[in-house]
């Protein structure tokens, strides 16, 4: 059984993954939190973050009715600026004081490209994950919606790629 980071990495021989979101209890594995698990500080993690931040900020969960949310105008984005301090923290991060203005540059317009594919990704994966659980969850009551939740994960995906 595998019970420390060390060993973790001596049977995955790889530092992609991190040992704390994977839980095993008995003879079961679970993954905690699946979709962070990526620890190198890949374009394609950050991507994936910036571009789930920038989709959750139309999403307002904080409702009580049915379906369990709100969905905002598709256009509803956090303003510019503050994209741009998300990617610009993330960007100067990665580079470290000694680096020059051009790489950071290079790096925050290939950042938000990454960011729009990672919206992109956000919805595809959200709507895969509603699906499952929606079937999963086929015959209990709940109140957020998960069906629905899919399908208009999908359907902001559609006006991402169009």
């Amino acid at each position: 059984m595998i019970q420390t980071e060390k060993q973790f990495h001596k049977y995955f021989k790889a530092e992609v993954v991190r040992h704390a979101n994977f839980l095993v209890q008995s003879k079961t594995l679970s993954l905690l939190d699946f979709e962070y698990a990526i620890s190198a500080p890949s374009i394609e993690a950050i991507g994936f973050e910036i571009g789930n931040i920038m989709c959750e900020f139309s999403i307002n969960y904080e409702t009580k009715d049915a379906p369990g949310y709100l969905m905002l105008p598709s256009t509803t984005l956090p303003p510019f600026n503050w994209r741009n301090a998300l990617i610009s923290g993330w960007a100067n991060e990665v580079i470290g004081p000694s680096g020059t203005q051009i790489q950071r540059d290079c790096l925050e317009r290939v950042a938000h490209i990454a960011a729009k594919l990672g919206m992109q990704h956000s919805h595809l994966f959200w709507s895969s994950w509603s699906r499952i659980i929606a079937k999963e969850n086929k015959n209990t009551s709940t109140v957020f919606h998960y069906e629905t939740f899919s399908i208009e994960r999908l359907a902001r995906l559609k006006i991402l790629i169009s």
